[in-house]
C-alpha cells in the first residue's frame, strides 16, 4: 500500500518532467486550490529561477497544507500521469490497432468514453479506473488494473483514440480480451473485432497519417503492386571529370519512394521465410531444424535514414518493396514469404 509520502513524491517526480512554461496549462488545472500567481510570486521572494524542479518542489508544500487524503492525492496522481502520457507521447511506443465492422466509430466526447468504459468494467466486476484526457485533438486514456491479493499490484497502459475513426493505438501490444470489449463498446456498439494491424511507433500523427495513406492506396488500384525501378543514366561529365557515381539519380529514387516529408517512424522490421539448413553436416545432425532470419532498421527517422543509404549506394537499388512502398503500407512489421 502507497504512502502519502510516496504518492506526494511520484507528485512532484512527474511535475518535474514539465517545462516551467507548460505547468499553468498542464499540472495546474489538476490542483484548482493552488493560484499559479502565487506559485509565481513565491518564488520570485524565495529568489528561484523559473524552472520546473523549482516550481514542483513549492507545490508540494502547497499540496501538504491542503492536507489532501490519500484516496484523493492517488486519484489526482493518476490523472497528472495521464496528462504527463499525452503531453509526452513521443516517449512511448504505440502499437496500432483497427476497429473491425460494417459501421463506422461514432463520435463521443471525452466525458462519454469515459463514462461508457467505467460503467463496462464496473458491471463486469473489473477493478479498472478510467481516466481520458484529450490533447491536440487526441484522446488519451488511462486504464489501471488494480489486482487484490497479498501484495496489490497496479497495472496500467494507455489509449490514444482519434475520436469518428476505427482505429487507435496503445502502449500495450497485446491487450487482453475484456478490456478490448471495453473499447469497443465504449466506441462503437456495432463493431464486432478489433484487431492489431503491424504498426507502431512513437509519433502518433506519423502514424495515423500512415495508417490513412495505406487506406488511400487501397483505393487506388495502381499503387497496389507499385514497383519503383531505378533507371541508370550515362556518367555525369564536368570540367572537374567524369562523376559515376549517380548520386542525383539515386536521391531522385529515394525520394519517390519516400515523398518531401514522409511520417516519421522509429523501426522497420523484416521477417523472413523460413528455410531449411544448407549446410550438409549440419543438415545431418539437425535434421528438423530450419533458419528463421530477422532483421531491423533502427533510426530516429526511418525514411530519412533509407534515403541515405541508398544516395550512398550501401542499400542497392532497386531497393525491395517493403521499403519502396513503405509509406503507402500501413505498416512497419513485414513477414516476407
Amino acid at each position: 500500500m502507497a504512502t502519502l509520502g510516496y504518492v506526494q513524491q511520484e507528485i512532484v517526480r512527474c511535475i518535474k518532467k514539465f517545462r516551467f512554461e507548460e505547468l499553468e496549462s498542464s499540472v495546474m488545472p489538476i490542483f484548482p486550490e493552488i493560484s499559479w500567481n502565487n506559485v509565481r510570486c513565491k518564488l520570485v521572494k524565495q529568489h528561484k529561477n523559473f524552472t520546473s524542479v523549482n516550481a514542483a518542489l513549492l507545490l508540494k508544500l502547497f499540496i501538504n497544507e491542503l492536507n489532501l487524503g490519500i484516496a484523493n492525492l492517488r486519484n489526482r496522481l493518476n490523472a497528472l500521469r495521464l496528462i504527463d502520457v499525452s503531453w509526452h507521447s513521443s516517449k512511448r511506443i504505440w502499437y496500432g490497432y483497427t476497429l473491425m465492422g460494417p459501421s463506422s466509430a461514432r463520435y463521443y466526447i471525452s466525458r462519454q468514453i469515459e463514462n461508457n468504459m467505467q460503467d463496462y468494467f464496473s458491471a463486469q466486476n473489473m477493478n479498472i479506473n478510467v481516466k481520458v484526457y484529450t490533447h491536440n485533438n487526441i484522446t488519451y486514456v488511462s486504464l489501471m488494473e488494480e489486482k487484490s491479493g497479498r501484495k496489490k499490484k497496479r497495472n496500467i497502459f494507455y489509449l490514444a483514440l482519434f475520436v469518428g475513426q476505427k482505429y487507435f493505438f496503445s502502449t500495450l501490444k497485446h491487450i487482453p480480451s475484456d478490456i478490448l470489449n471495453a473499447i469497443v463498446t465504449s466506441l462503437n456498439s456495432r463493431t464486432y473485432k478489433v484487431k492489431r494491424f503491424d504498426l507502431s511507433g512513437r509519433n502518433l500523427e506519423s502514424l495515423s497519417e500512415l495508417y490513412w495513406r495505406s487506406k488511400e492506396k487501397a483505393l487506388d488500384s495502381k499503387s497496389v503492386t507499385k514497383i519503383l525501378e531505378f533507371k541508370e543514366t550515362s556518367p555525369e561529365r564536368k570540367l572537374s571529370g567524369i562523376n559515376f557515381t549517380q548520386q542525383k539519380q539515386r536521391r531522385a529514387y529515394a525520394k519517390e519512394c519516400f515523398g518531401d516529408d514522409p511520417p516519421i517512424l522509429e523501426v522497420l522490421a523484416v521477417q523472413g521465410p523460413s528455410s531449411p539448413l544448407y549446410h550438409e553436416e549440419m543438415a545431418e545432425k539437425l535434421p528438423d531444424q530450419t533458419l528463421h532470419v530477422k532483421w531491423k532498421y533502427h533510426s530516429k527517422n526511418i525514411a530519412r535514414c533509407l534515403s541515405q543509404v541508398i544516395e550512398r549506394r550501401i542499400l542497392l537499388t532497386p531497393v525491395p518493396e517493403y521499403i519502396s512502398n513503405l509509406i503507402i503500407a500501413g505498416k512497419n512489421e513485414f513477414t516476407l514469404k
